[in-house]
């Protein structure tokens, strides 16, 4: 369903007409209505349509800024006539009126007070009269009567956690609801006291014991908490001092191991000099023999292959080569030919060409 705009917007001149002439909401009426017409009424009727013509041309005239400016003050003014339509409708009604205050020192004497009642004498009301029952249907315009619910919400919910009862004595009564910063009449409370009952607040008190229950507990979980970090990196620092000393061992023991062999090979070497020595002797005697193995191969090159010493070129060198090859040992040409130019060198110089 569209929403239906307000008068002042759909038609701002016509607003401010009804504004000033209010009689011109209600329709003429003839003589042929009987009883309901009346004469008077008719006549200031016509009055207050005739001046809204000239008020009409006035309006329709004005500059825009102008009219929005009335509609201002109009709707202004309308807003203060309602607002105190409904405080004097609400100030007259029963709930308001004298006879509804309850006798706080007869309730102070009780010894509880229901979940209702509770409610009803927070607001200074005789829960007797004042209840849901009696006051309920106005719930959608009196604002005693929404505060009332949400009290009454707050308390239902309070006796459903077990913080209220659905009979409370009523120092513990007054006692919650001065903890949940509820305001209640003075002289409630005064009446209470007056009969030598201490408003106490077991639940504060109890939670007061709570919060220091749980900050106990939280700084020994703190303290522990710091015991087992300070252990935790006594141990991690072990744990390293414990490994870098290890390396610091395999470190020494792998320097030992070296000194040990390099104090060795010096030990052992005056002996190595001594077989060095002897060594050399037999290499001595193994170049006498290589010579000797040379002329050896330079006399069966030249009595068995023709071997020519004065020739740069030989066909004995493929020769050589061949025939070792045939036999199973195989020696390139160039080895041959370097063994056999070595082997010139140990000719002697007169040999026939």
């Amino acid at each position: 369903m569209p929403k239906l705009e307000p008068l002042w917007a759909l038609d701002p001149v016509l607003y401010l007409i009804l504004q000033r002439y209010p009689i011109l909401r209600f329709g003429a009426r003839s003589e042929s209505v009987g009883k309901d017409y009346d004469p008077a009424f008719e006549e200031k009727r016509q009055t207050a349509e005739e001046e809204s013509k000239a008020y009409r041309d006035e309006l329709e005239q004005l500059p825009t800024v102008e009219l929005k400016a009335r509609i201002a003050d109009a709707r202004k003014r309308e807003a203060e006539i309602i607002a105190a339509s409904k405080k004097r409708l609400e100030d007259e009604r029963f709930y308001n009126q004298p006879e509804s205050t309850a006798d706080f020192k007869y309730w102070a004497k009780l010894s509880y007070w229901s979940i209702e009642e509770i409610v009803a004498l927070s607001l200074g009301r005789d829960p007797r009269k004042v209840n849901w029952q009696s006051i309920g249907r106005f719930h959608l315009e009196s604002e005693f009567v929404a505060e009332y619910s949400q009290r009454n919400t707050i308390v239902s919910r309070a006796k459903t956690m077990g913080q209220l009862w659905e009979r409370t004595i009523p120092n513990v009564a007054v006692a919650w609801a001065r903890r949940m910063r509820l305001e209640i009449p003075d002289q409630l409370a005064a009446e209470i006291d007056a009969l030598g009952t201490q408003v106490a607040d077991w639940k504060s008190l109890f939670d007061q014991q709570q919060e220091a229950f749980s900050n106990l507990s939280a700084s020994l979980a703190e303290e522990r908490e710091k015991y087992l970090r300070a252990m935790k990196e006594n141990s991690k620092f072990q744990e390293e001092y414990s490994a870098k000393a290890n390396g610091t061992i395999a470190g020494y023991q792998t320097l030992v191991e070296s000194l040990k062999a390099k104090n060795k090979e010096l030990s052992e070497a005056p002996d190595r000099l001594q077989k060095d020595e002897a060594n050399s002797g037999k290499r001595d005697i193994g170049a006498r023999e290589r010579d000797s193995l040379l002329k050896l191969v330079i006399g069966m090159a030249m009595g068995g292959y023709g071997f020519n010493p004065t020739m740069a070129r030989n066909s004995a060198t493929a020769d050589i080569e061949t025939d070792l090859a045939i036999r199973g040992i195989p020696l390139d040409a160039d080895t041959i030919r370097k063994y056999l130019n070595e082997a010139k060198a140990l000719l002697p110089g007169d040999l026939p060409e």
